[in-house]
């Protein structure tokens, strides 16, 4: 008796991986905000960070222009956000932590 191991399509891996990748960026917040995990929220992030380049190497897989931006101009502008992004989550972070520590 043999076993036949099943190939799954390209696709499906990738949108398996794009709603795994939905499923984290819904909890992050709620890491963050509701329980106010700070460090917790930051390895969300990290993972989310990692799902999202692995998202994007199979959709890339599937199509070539797929998952690479067009222009340069856009490449520098998702970069720019992103480390607006963390720039704002690590300010924020910090002045929870100092509210927490004083007392308010």
């Amino acid at each position: 008796m043999s076993f036949i191991k099943r190939q799954r399509h390209p696709i499906t891996k990738a949108i398996t991986l794009y709603w795994a990748q939905l499923l984290v960026n819904f909890f992050w917040p709620i890491v963050f905000f509701r329980f106010e995990w700070y460090w917790i929220s930051i390895s969300v992030i990290l993972l989310l960070d990692v799902l999202a380049l692995i998202t994007t190497i199979w959709f890339y897989k599937i199509k070539k222009s797929g998952g690479v931006p067009d222009d340069p101009i856009s490449t520098l502008d998702s970069l720019c956000y992103i480390f607006e992004y963390w720039n704002c989550s690590i300010e924020l972070m910090f002045r929870a932590h100092e509210k927490r520590e004083v007392g308010y």
